[in-house]
This record gives C-alpha cells, sequence and structure tokens, in this order.
C-alpha cells in the first residue's frame, strides 16, 4: 500500500507562492554579499571594532544565501515526490530527470556558451577546457575545490553542480518516499555534513573553496528541506503577522551570528568544530525565515516580488557576470553608484530576457512531463 500523504489533495496543483518571494530574499541575500567589500567600506566608518565585525558577518551572511536556496529546493523537490507517489504509487524518474533538464539545462548551458565566446573574442578571460569538462558533467564544485582557475562570474555555477548532484540521487534515496525513509536519509546528510565540516577543519582545509565549494559540507541543507517537507504536510501554517515578523528578524539575526564563526570575519572559532558552528546557526537561521514565510498567501506580496522570485534562477546566474560587464563598460569613468546602477540595470534585465526567451519556453514543454502539476508557467 501507498503511505498516505496529508496535508492536501495530491491531485490539487501545487504552488506555494511564498517560495517565490523566499527566492529573491536568497538571491537580495547573496547579491549583496557580492557586490559589497567590506575593505572599501570599513575606512568610511567609525574604526570601532563591534562595527567592524558587524559589517564582516553581515558580508559572509549574504553567502549563506545559498543554503536557502539548497533547503527552498529540497522542500519542494520532496514535497511534490511525496504527492507523486501518493497520487500513482511510485515514482518516475524518466519524467523527473526530463523536467530537471528543462528546467536548469537551457540556461546552465546557454550561460557556459556565453562565456566560452566572450571569451574567444577576447570580452573575457579565458577559462580552461577542463572546467567546462567538469561543469558539463556537473562535477564544477569540485574543479573548484582544488582552487584550480575560471573567470569570477563563472564561479556561481558550482551551486549548480551541487543541485544537480542532489537531483541525480535525490529520487533515488528516496525510493517510495516513505515518510519514515525520508527521515532517515535525511538525518544522514545531516550527519555527513556535521563529521564533512569538521575533517576539513582537522585537515587544515581553511579555503572558502575548500568549505562551500564542497557537496558533503553543503548537502545538510537539503536534508533540512526534506524535513521540512515531512513537517509541513499536515500542519496548519497559519501565523500571526507580529510572530512572523519576529521569526523572520531572529532568522536573520541568527544567519548573522552564525557568519561570526566563518574564519573570514575573523571574529569568532571554537577549533575543530568552528565550521559546524557557523553552518548549524546558518541552517536554523534559514528555518526561521522559511517559517516566517511559509503559508503567507500571494496577495500579502507585490507582485513583482514575485516575479522576481520566478526569475531569481537568471537573477543568481548572471549577478557577477553584470557586475564584470558593467565594470567594463564603465572603464573607471564613472562613479561607483553609476556602476552599481547598471549592474543592477543589467542584472535584471538579463534575467529577465532570460524567462521570456529561453526558460519559459523549455518550462512549457516541462508541464508536459509533469505527474503532479505545480507553479503554472504564466502565473
Amino acid at each position: 500500500m501507498t503511505e498516505p500523504v496529508t496535508g492536501s489533495k495530491p491531485s490539487a496543483r501545487f504552488y506555494q507562492p511564498e517560495l517565490d518571494a523566499l527566492r529573491f530574499l536568497a538571491f537580495l541575500a547573496v547579491f549583496l554579499h557580492h557586490k559589497s567589500n567590506p575593505e572599501l567600506l570599513l575606512p568610511h566608518l567609525p574604526h570601532k571594532h563591534w562595527l567592524e565585525t558587524l559589517v564582516w558577518s553581515l558580508h559572509i551572511a549574504g553567502a549563506y544565501g545559498v543554503h536557502l536556496f539548497f533547503l527552498l529546493s529540497s522542500y519542494l523537490i520532496t514535497r511534490l515526490l511525496r504527492r507523486e507517489v501518493a497520487s500513482t504509487g511510485h515514482l518516475d524518474l524518466r519524467s523527473f530527470y526530463i523536467r530537471r533538464i528543462l528546467r536548469i539545462w537551457p540556461l546552465y548551458f546557454f550561460f557556459l556558451a556565453l562565456c566560452a565566446v566572450l571569451a574567444w573574442v577576447g570580452f573575457a578571460e579565458t577559462t580552461p577546457l577542463s572546467f567546462y569538462l567538469s561543469a558539463l558533467f556537473f562535477v564544477g564544485n569540485w574543479y573548484l575545490v582544488l582552487g584550480n582557475p575560471v573567470w569570477f562570474p563563472m564561479v556561481l555555477l558550482w551551486t549548480l553542480s551541487v543541485e544537480e548532484q542532489f537531483y541525480i540521487c535525490w529520487p533515488i534515496l528516496l525510493r517510495k518516499a516513505k515518510r519514515a525513509h525520508i527521515l532517515n536519509v535525511a538525518v544522514a546528510t545531516i550527519v555527513l555534513s556535521q563529521g564533512s565540516l569538521m575533517l576539513i577543519r582537522w585537515l587544515g582545509q581553511t579555503a572558502d573553496r575548500q568549505v562551500s565549494f564542497n557537496t558533503f559540507n553543503q548537502v545538510q541543507f537539503f536534508g533540512l528541506g526534506a524535513l521540512l517537507a515531512l513537517w509541513a504536510e499536515d500542519r496548519a501554517l497559519q501565523m500571526t503577522f507580529p510572530r512572523r515578523l519576529l521569526l523572520a528578524i531572529a532568522g536573520a539575526a541568527l544567519v548573522t551570528f552564525g557568519a561570526l564563526f566563518d574564519p573570514r570575519t575573523h571574529a569568532l572559532t571554537l577549533g575543530l568544530v568552528t565550521y559546524n558552528v557557523a553552518y548549524l546557526f546558518s541552517a536554523l537561521g534559514c528555518i526561521a525565515l522559511f517559517r516566517a514565510f511559509l503559508g503567507l498567501p500571494a496577495n500579502f506580496f507585490p507582485g513583482w516580488i514575485l516575479f522576481f522570485g520566478r526569475i531569481s534562477f537568471g537573477l543568481y546566474i548572471f549577478n557577477i557576470f553584470s557586475a564584470e560587464t558593467a565594470k567594463r563598460l564603465c572603464r573607471g569613468h564613472a562613479s561607483l553608484a553609476v556602476e552599481m546602477l547598471l549592474t543592477v540595470a543589467l542584472n535584471f534585465g538579463l534575467a529577465t530576457a532570460s524567462w521570456f526567451l529561453l526558460e519559459k519556453p523549455f518550462l512549457r514543454l516541462k508541464s508536459r512531463f509533469e505527474v503532479v502539476k505545480s507553479r503554472p508557467v504564466s502565473a
């Protein structure tokens, strides 16, 4: 017998608009991380140690936005797989992989091709062919862990490698998507990540690339997303706005506090478990932010926030590329404010064009392989 999934009808369309708002929030965190530079900002602020520490922790906390992305991906995929099993009695792996291919590959490979062409015409730095090969097989994050050079805008693709590794393994690991089995797999991912974080600290691997780009360190956020998917199935998600606001503030504070233990802030350290504590508080913060948003209706958010959440994939992919392009176009003749405005315009313009011209056509095709109907393409 198939284990029932409670909370809503399996045949109903599954769309939670608040997840789009959270995606936009995660993108903003990453965007601000990439566009902020404490070394340039601090000389213009009062020379107080606590203020310098706060600036650095906020800067690092922005990078932890990818943790929220991973958690959201796992939550959504786990819920959809659970509903599919409840509706059909099994997982259609072929359809699942086709859906993931149609969602990720068009923009991903377009960006790789764009970078290759720009390098060929001399606009971008040349990236070794070995990286393109690693990216082709979605192991580019491990290429970067080894310290190999790439054109800076392409560094962001490490998260897509980690995501694709998750997409390949997750439906196989979940098998029949039974609650107890998902719980065991999720706990195993958390244990694996915590052990990996201690191991790399013990080995003295303190470079950011050795920590952040390592799949084993990040997999715990997929496990947490799965646990949240199980938790949300049969619970009422209503909550008063003041409680949501306090929870959101607490979530942001927890992530920022966790960044204090990141060695890049030079603030706090706990020896062997420093990274464990940093990621623990980041996880708690992401969970708090997730719960603060969960259950909010679409009409709570301005339409532009939901739209930017829908195009967050493109916003993420193009955000460093836009900054590099703006810098080249300005050639040092414009102020930082003008350069930033141009960066934002390019980023949102490219992401919007990508959504309408590249992503939406493939998403329409993707909808043909949906077993459980999710967000409509025309939303």
